[in-house]
């Protein structure tokens, strides 16, 4: 499809499809972030290892 001859309903069409098919990519990437942000790396491990000896 042309998207300069592309209707309106056509865009949104496609948008809601394009969003449709992301969706679960994003929350598959959005879970990773969130469980790297809880849990400590390796540098972080070490630094509290340190502080309880």
């Amino acid at each position: 499809m042309d998207i300069r001859t592309a209707n309106e309903r056509e865009l949104l069409n496609l948008w809601e499809e394009t969003e449709k098919s992301m969706k679960p990519t994003t929350r598959f990437f959005m879970t990773i972030l969130k469980d790297e942000k809880q849990t400590p790396n390796t540098c972080e491990k070490f630094c509290l290892l340190q502080k309880q000896l």
